[in-house]
């Protein structure tokens, strides 16, 4: 295929030019994806390099498996496809995207969303913990995701597709489970850890209220190739054409460069004086500067346009408890989903007339809820205070956000020393829970030595190799 595209670059065979950047096809493994002008004599070009290909190398192109896609108002279809042997298309697929000139149906993303399906309700997906099951969504849907995005841009049905059945696949690891009961807002879920949350990686919303909230801090930069819309982009002082002045629809549909020669603004005669004196002002740099900058860094990143997409939103005080740096994923949710009243306690499942046992299952004295279960159950408070001894001076029994602004503030503790009470406090969390449900559905009871001891050899397991120890 190197043969091939040599012959394409030199024969005289017109590809698609934008500013500097020039393209006439793509190789990737035996596909071939060739883009050209659409004229009869740049076709007839091209009938000549593949025919000039197969007759020196025996290698023919499969008319099956080809399809040729042409502009729209195009006047000579027939005769190019004649040309060429092949049949008009309105859409193909390149490694898996859907291509076309017009607008993509939901149906041109069946096959992502079969495909995400299919990984959220295989065999493998069934025996995810929480934790796991939150690994999975990132390193799988979201990744696929990810890739389809690069060539196309998602339909508000497809996204609502997707949230459903993430959020069905993350509390209950069954995309099928419409009719269960979960306590978090799966919006919840997607926010950053600094706001509070699991950080899945959020997709903004919209389009439109994205553009809107984001207009100002966008930079844009005017070059005398300047592709930006006359009318409708925020390139006049921040500000678009459209808002300045009535009559700036009549040049709907220029570009900004079309007013720029020489490096200086060239308007027509016909256009209004006032419009004139609004635009003469806008400065006009030279072609190799960024004609788009973010926040004055020409260099933005992803995380950049999310963690200011949710400036408005305040600091979460106690994410650095949940997702520090050495947190472990499957205690971090646990207690994530205590602090934001995800667990299904008995009192929240009463709150919504479930009626199940509301005594707790630890003391059998109080209603169970997340603010007794940690740690105001004498039980529960007697696995802490043996796993942090520290905390007895404590003159009330705390609760859980207590007990951690306690292990930060406490003065006489090491950097070390917080960090291990801290993914102790976690880890309590995950193993009480599991105790408090083997309780109610197992049948099965365990002492407060034998849970102090499962939480010391995990905690051992996971710090052992630290190298700060």
């Amino acid at each position: 295929m190197d043969a091939f595209s040599s012959l394409i670059d030199h024969l005289p065979f017109v590809g698609i030019t934008y500013g500097n950047f020039k393209i006439s096809h793509l190789l990737y493994a035996d596909d071939l994806l060739v883009f050209g002008k659409a004229s009869l004599n740049n076709y007839r070009h091209l009938k000549k390099i593949i025919n000039c290909f197969s007759n020196a190398s025996g290698l023919h192109m499969n008319l099956d498996k080809s399809s040729l896609m042409l502009p729209k108002h195009f006047v000579n279809v027939d005769m190019i496809c004649w040309a060429l042997s092949l049949a008009p298309k309105d859409i193909t697929t390149y490694l898996g995207i859907p291509i076309s000139f017009k607008r993509l149906k939901i149906s041109d993303f069946s096959p992502l969303m079969e495909e995400i399906t299919k990984n959220l309700s295989g065999w493998n997906a069934n025996l995810l913990s929480l934790a796991g099951r939150l690994q999975y969504l990132k390193f799988t849907m979201l990744n696929s995701i990810a890739y389809w995005i690069r060539g196309a841009i998602l339909p508000k049905a497809v996204m609502i597709f997707f949230k459903k059945v993430a959020s069905m696949f993350f509390f209950f690891g069954d995309i099928t489970a419409t009719n269960k009961l979960h306590l978090v807002a799966w919006d919840t879920v997607y926010k950053p850890k600094d706001k509070g949350d699991t950080k899945a990686t959020k997709m903004w919303k919209s389009i439109c209220l994205t553009a809107q909230s984001t207009k100002a801090n966008w930079i844009l930069n005017i070059t005398p190739t300047s592709q930006f819309s006359f009318v409708w982009d925020y390139w006049c002082n921040n500000n678009r054409i459209v808002e300045l002045h009535p009559n700036g629809l009549n040049f709907g549909k220029h570009v900004v460069s079309n007013f720029i020669a020489d490096g200086v603004w060239q308007f027509p005669p016909g256009m209004p004086t006032d419009l004139v004196n609004l635009i003469v002002n806008v400065s006009i740099t030279d072609n190799q500067a960024p004609c788009l900058i973010w926040n004055g860094n020409p260099k933005a990143k992803f995380s950049d346009f999310v963690k200011e997409f949710y400036q408005t939103l305040p600091l979460c005080a106690w994410s650095g408890y949940v997702w520090h740096k050495r947190h472990i994923l499957r205690y971090s949710v646990f207690t994530w989903l205590t602090i934001v009243g995800g667990l299904k306690t008995a009192w929240e499942l009463n709150k919504r007339n479930i009626g199940v046992d509301l005594k707790c299952s630890f003391c059998q004295s109080y209603p169970e809820s997340s603010a007794h279960l940690f740690f105001d159950c004498s039980f529960t408070h007697s696995i802490i205070t043996s796993l942090v001894p520290e905390c007895n001076v404590i003159l009330l029994r705390p609760n859980l956000l207590q007990l951690f602004d306690w292990v930060t503030d406490y003065p006489n503790f090491s950097s070390h020393t917080k960090r291990i009470y801290v993914l102790t406090i976690c880890c309590t969390i995950y193993y009480v829970w599991r105790e408090r449900n083997d309780r109610r559905f197992a049948l099965a009871n365990s002492s407060t030595n034998s849970i102090c001891l499962r939480i010391k050899q995990a905690i051992h397991a996971k710090t052992v190799n630290w190298r700060d120890r």
